[in-house]
């Protein structure tokens, strides 16, 4: 059965936004180090606030892809989360990883036929709770 309107990716996607959003406060900036995006991705959409940052990419590629590419990049940090949170059909895939006080998480999903990730940024205190609101669903 064909559903329109929003995806189950970009429910995960707005629930990280919206977490985010309640628990910031006066946090630290990244350590100014540029996090790689997927070639070819498109920028959605991205918000930065108070030293998170929150960027949405559509990309031609697979999950699998995306996953795998992302798993070769994110070098000297230290990776806390990998794995798949089925969260609908298909899943959804989340990686996350922590440098010092500063936290990387990136979900992948699809949504309306066309991989979409999303990169978050800022301090792994708020990195790590959005986390671990996603787990229980994995």
């Amino acid at each position: 059965m064909d559903q329109k309107g929003i995806g189950k990716a970009a429910v995960v996607i707005i629930v990280a936004a919206v977490a985010i959003v309640a628990v910031l406060g006066a946090y630290l900036l990244l350590r100014g180090e540029e996090i790689p995006v997927y070639p070819g991705a498109q920028l959605v959409s991205s918000v930065e606030n108070m030293g998170v940052a929150l960027s949405v990419y559509s990309v031609d590629a697979s999950m699998s892809d995306v996953m795998a590419w992302y798993r070769g990049q994110i070098a000297g940090w230290e990776k806390m989360y990998d794995n798949t949170i089925p969260f609908g059909d298909p899943p959804v895939c989340m990686l996350a990883y922590k440098k010092g006080d500063a936290g990387l998480a990136m979900v992948v999903g699809e949504n309306a036929g066309a991989t979409q990730f999303s990169i978050l940024e800022g301090p792994w205190s708020i990195v790590e709770s959005i986390v671990e609101y996603l787990i229980p669903f994995s």
